[in-house]
C-alpha cells in the first residue's frame, strides 16, 4: 500500500507535457467515466457498453453534433474543446494496475507543452461550450483523441475477465483481451480500411496552424545555451507539435531498445458484443499491434503528424476567409479525393488531401530537417554539438527509410479512390449524393442464423450510406412491438427502435450488429408490423408537411427478405389481415417506389405493388455483396419536390427550396404529377449560387443526366427555367408522367471556392466547396383531394424502407 501511494503521489507531480488535460482532471472525469467495471470487475470495451467505432466517420458525426449545439463557437474554440477535454497522451498501465505516464529518458518537455497553445491562461482554461455528448460518446472521443500504445492490460492477473460485454468462448468465434495487447489507442480507421491515423496529431496540428504567429525564438527558452542557438532561425510550432515530435522522439534513445521506436501498422479488431459476429469491417474497435511491440509512436502517428501539418499550413487562410468554417467540413474535405486547394507562404499552391500527403511532405524536406534540429535543442538535456548532430542525423536517416512506406497510400481501396478522375462527359461515373431518409426493419422471426445475416447486411449498408445531418438519416427498428400504454390506447403500433433518425453511419453500423438474438422478444404479428410501418410513415409525412421548405429527402422504398418460409396456400384470418394491411400501406403511399429483397420473386412480390421486385440470393451470397447490390439500387431513388399549396396556388412565391450539391456529384429529384396535373402553364426554376450547376430535366427517366441533350449549364448567380404547357393533358394524377431532375455540382478545379454558407434555419454546408441551389416555381396546380396537406411546403418527406421480415400465415 505504501508503494502504491508513493507511485500515485509521484505521478501527480509529472507535468502534463503530452496533453492539455491535467492529471487531476483525468482522474476526476475520464478515469471515473471511461474505466468502469461491472459488479464482477470486468471492463467495458473503450469504456462503453455498446462501443462506437474508432473511425473518421464516427468522429465527424460527433463533431457535427457538437457544432449543432454550438453553432457560433468558431473553429479554434471547437478544436480547443476536443483537445482540452479528451487528450491525455502516452498513458499506460503499471503492474499495480495504476495509470502512469511515459516520457523518454534524458528529456525536458516543459517548454514543449507550451507550443500547441502559448498562453498559459488559455492552456488551463475550461472550454466555454455546451457539452452535448452522452457518457459513452465522451469515452469514444477520449479513445479516439488520446494516443497511447498499451503494452499490457490493466488487470493482467485476471485478463480473461477483462471485458464485461464480450461473449468470450462462442460457437463461431473466440475472443480474448490478452490476445489484443499490445494495442494502439487514439487512432482511427480512414475510409473503412485497415489504414489508421493518429487523430490527436491531426487536431493539434490544425490548432497550431490557427495561431497568428507560429514562429518561436529559441532565445525565449532560457534553458537553451545561447551558443547552441543557430543564428536567424526560429522554431515553427506547427512542425514541432506534429512531424518533429514523432520523428525525433521515436528515435530518441535507440541504444536503450525501449519505447523510442516507430511501431508498424497493426490490424483492426472488433469485440463480439451481443453475439459472436465478426464485425471488424463494420465496427472496428481495437487496433492490435504485433506481438511484443514496445514503441510509444507508430506509423499511424507519422501519418497523423503529416496530416496535421498539412492542414495546419492551410487552415489559417481558410479560417480568415470563412469565419464560420467547421471542423467536420475541413476533415471531410481533406480526407477526400478533392481535398482543399490553397495558397500558402511556405508551400505556394498546395493540394491539401490525404491522397497527396507524400508529395506535400516531400516538398518541404529542407525545412523539415532544420526544424528537427531546433526541436532537438528544445527538448534535450545534452547540449554537446556532437550529440546533437549524431542524434538528429540518425533520426533523419530513419525517417528517410520509413516515410514512403508510411505516407504513401498503398492500400488498394484508398489508391483506387484517390486515382479516380470524374469526366464531365461521363456522368454515369459520378457518385450519387441524393439525400435519403432510411428506415430499416429487422425480422426476428426466422431464427438466429438469418437474424445475424440481416445484422451484417444492414451493418455493411449503414457503412456505405453517406449519412449526415443536412442529408441522409437512418432509423432501424425491429418487428417487435415496443411496450407503450399510450400507443396501445391510441391504437398505434410502435416498433422497437435500435437507432432513431441518426446521421452517423458509424453509430448505426455498430448498433445493429450489437443486438443479441437471445434477448429478443417474440415478433409481432405480420399485419401489426405492416400497420406499424404505415402509421410511422404517415406520422413522418404529417410532421414534415407542416414545415415550410423541405419536408423530406427520398422516396419510400420497401425491401422485404423471405429467407426460408414457403407460403401456406390455405387462406387464414392472418392471411386476410396481412393482405388488407398491405393494401392500405400501398394505397396510402402511392408515391412510394417499393423494392422487395429475397430469394424468390414469388415469395416477396406481395410487398411490391408492381414488377419492381428486387430478387437476389440473399442466402447464398456474402453479406457485404448483398449490401453492395442493395445500396446500388437504393442510391438511385430520387428525392421529392412537393408543393402542398397546389390546389389554389397559396403562397407559391414563398415556396422556395434551398440545398447544396458537392462538386462532381449528382442528386436526383422528382416532382410527382399529383402536384401539377391541373396546371396549364408552369415554370420550375433552378438557380445557382456561389458556384456553377448543371441541371438535367426529362420525364422519361429518373436519371436524365445520361441524356446530354437534357442538360443545361447554369453559371454562378444565374437561373434556368424549365417550362411546360398542359403537362398532363388527357392524363390524371396517376397516369401522368412526373418531372425528373438531376442536379450536378460542377468542379471548379484549382479555382476551388471555400465560401459555402449555411442556410439560416435550414440545411448546412457539408463541405466548403458545395454549390448552393434554389428551386422555385410558378403555375403549379392540382385538385385539392390529391394534396397531402394544404400547407405551404415545397418538398415531400421520403423514407427508404428496408423491411426485413417474413411471416408464415
Amino acid at each position: 500500500m505504501v508503494l502504491q501511494f508513493l507511485l500515485i503521489a509521484g505521478l501527480s507531480l509529472i507535468s502534463p507535457a503530452w496533453s492539455s488535460m491535467s492529471r487531476q482532471e483525468f482522474e476526476n472525469s475520464i478515469e471515473l467515466m471511461c474505466f468502469k467495471t461491472d459488479e464482477e470487475g470486468k471492463y467495458f470495451v473503450n469504456g462503453q457498453r455498446n462501443p462506437l467505432p474508432q473511425t473518421l466517420e464516427n468522429f465527424i458525426a460527433l463533431a457535427e453534433k457538437f457544432e449543432l449545439a454550438n453553432p457560433k463557437i468558431g473553429l479554434k474554440n471547437e478544436l480547443f474543446y476536443f483537445l482540452r477535454k479528451y487528450m491525455y497522451n502516452n498513458y499506460e498501465f503499471s503492474k499495480l494496475g495504476e495509470v502512469t505516464r511515459w516520457e523518454p529518458k534524458d528529456i525536458k518537455l516543459d517548454d514543449f507543452k507550451t507550443l500547441w497553445e502559448p498562453s498559459a491562461s488559455l492552456r488551463t482554461k475550461q472550454p466555454d461550450a455546451r457539452d452535448p455528448f452522452t457518457e459513452d460518446e465522451k469515452c469514444s472521443l477520449f479513445h479516439m483523441i488520446t494516443h497511447s500504445i498499451l503494452r499490457i492490460p490493466r488487470n493482467k492477473d485476471n485478463v480473461e475477465r477483462a471485458f464485461a460485454n464480450y461473449t468470450g468462448h462462442t460457437d463461431g468465434r473466440y475472443f480474448s483481451l490478452e490476445d489484443m495487447y499490445p494495442l494502439e489507442q487514439g487512432v482511427i480507421s480512414v475510409r473503412s480500411t485497415n489504414v489508421a491515423v493518429e487523430l490527436g496529431k491531426v487536431l493539434v496540428g490544425m490548432y497550431a496552424g490557427l495561431q497568428d504567429d507560429r514562429a518561436r525564438r529559441l532565445e525565449d527558452f532560457t534553458r537553451i545555451p545561447p551558443d547552441q542557438i543557430p543564428e536567424g532561425e526560429t522554431l515553427d510550432a506547427l512542425y514541432a507539435v506534429t512531424l518533429s515530435e514523432v520523428i525525433i522522439l521515436s528515435t530518441w534513445s535507440a541504444e536503450y531498445g525501449g519505447r523510442e521506436k516507430l511501431a508498424q501498422d497493426g490490424m483492426w479488431v472488433s469485440a463480439p458484443i451481443g453475439s459472436d459476429l465478426e464485425t471488424r469491417d463494420i465496427c472496428p474497435m481495437i487496433y492490435k499491434l504485433k506481438e511484443g511491440e514496445e514503441a510509444a509512436y507508430s506509423a499511424s502517428s507519422l501519418r497523423g503528424a503529416a496530416d496535421g501539418f498539412i492542414l495546419g499550413e492551410v487552415i489559417h487562410t481558410i479560417a480568415q476567409r470563412n469565419s464560420d468554417v467547421k471542423l467536420s467540413q475541413i476533415l471531410r474535405m481533406y480526407y477526400s479525393r478533392a481535398g482543399l486547394i490553397e495558397k500558402t507562404d511556405d508551400l505556394g499552391i498546395v493540394w491539401a488531401s490525404f491522397c497527396n500527403r507524400e508529395n506535400v511532405i516531400t516538398s518541404l524536406e529542407n525545412t523539415l530537417e532544420q526544424q528537427l534540429r531546433l526541436f532537438y535543442l528544445l527538448v534535450t538535456n545534452s547540449y554537446k554539438a556532437t550529440s546533437t548532430d549524431k542524434s538528429v542525423n540518425f533520426s533523419w536517416r530513419f525517417y528517410q527509410e520509413q516515410k514512403t512506406g508510411i505516407l504513401r497510400n498503398y492500400n488498394q481501396a484508398i489508391a483506387e479512390y484517390c486515382s479516380k478522375d470524374y469526366m464531365p462527359d461521363r456522368p454515369e461515373n459520378f457518385p450519387l449524393e441524393t439525400p435519403l431518409d432510411i428506415i430499416a426493419v429487422l425480422d426476428t422471426s426466422n431464427g438466429e442464423e438469418m437474424f445475424k445475416r440481416q445484422q451484417l447486411i444492414l451493418g455493411h449498408l449503414a457503412r456505405a450510406v453517406d449519412l449526415r445531418y443536412s442529408g441522409s438519416r437512418l432509423t432501424i427498428v425491429t418487428d417487435q412491438k415496443a411496450s407503450s400504454a399510450a400507443a396501445s390506447a391510441a391504437g398505434t403500433v410502435t416498433l422497437r427502435p435500435i437507432v432513431s433518425d441518426t446521421y452517423s453511419s458509424a453509430c448505426a453500423a455498430c448498433a445493429v450488429t450489437q443486438i443479441s438474438y437471445a434477448d429478443s422478444n417474440p415478433s409481432a404479428p405480420e399485419d401489426e408490423v405492416i400497420i406499424g410501418i404505415d402509421q410511422y410513415l404517415q406520422a413522418r409525412k404529417d410532421n414534415n408537411t407542416a414545415q415550410s421548405g423541405v419536408s423530406g429527402k427520398v422516396r419510400i422504398s420497401e425491401i422485404a427478405t423471405e429467407f426460408q418460409r414457403i407460403q401456406d396456400p390455405r387462406p387464414t384470418s392472418l392471411h386476410a389481415r396481412v393482405e388488407r394491411a398491405l393494401k392500405d400501406l400501398h394505397l396510402r403511399h402511392l408515391d412510394v417506389t417499393m423494392y422487395a429483397l429475397g430469394r424468390s420473386p414469388e415469395l416477396v412480390k406481395k410487398y411490391a405493388r408492381n414488377d419492381g421486385t428486387f430478387a437476389m440470393s440473399a442466402v447464398d451470397e456474402a453479406e457485404d455483396i448483398v449490401a453492395s447490390k442493395l445500396f446500388d439500387r437504393i442510391k438511385t431513388a430520387p428525392a421529392t419536390l412537393q408543393y402542398n399549396g397546389c390546389m389554389d396556388g397559396d403562397k407559391e412565391k414563398s415556396a422556395i427550396y434551398e440545398d447544396f450539391v458537392s462538386p462532381n456529384t449528382i442528386q436526383h429529384w422528382v416532382m410527382p404529377a399529383k402536384y401539377f396535373y391541373k396546371s396549364s402553364n408552369l415554370k420550375i426554376t433552378f438557380e445557382a449560387q456561389n458556384g456553377p450547376l448543371r441541371v438535367c430535366h426529362n420525364r422519361a427517366t429518373v436519371a436524365p443526366e445520361l441524356q446530354s441533350k437534357s442538360c443545361q449549364d447554369i453559371p454562378n448567380g444565374q437561373r434556368k427555367d424549365f417550362t411546360h404547357s398542359h403537362p398532363c393533358k388527357n392524363f390524371d394524377a396517376y397516369s401522368c408522367s412526373p418531372f425528373y431532375f438531376s442536379v450536378i455540382g460542377i468542379n471548379v478545379s484549382d479555382a476551388m471556392k471555400h465560401d459555402c454558407e449555411d442556410i439560416i434555419n435550414g440545411n448546412q454546408c457539408r463541405t466548403l466547396d458545395q454549390t448552393k441551389f434554389k428551386v422555385h416555381h410558378e403555375g403549379i396546380r392540382c385538385n385539392g383531394s390529391t394534396a397531402i396537406m394544404a400547407t405551404p411546403a415545397l418538398l415531400l418527406l421520403g423514407v427508404l424502407l428496408l423491411n426485413f421480415f417474413s411471416k408464415k400465415y
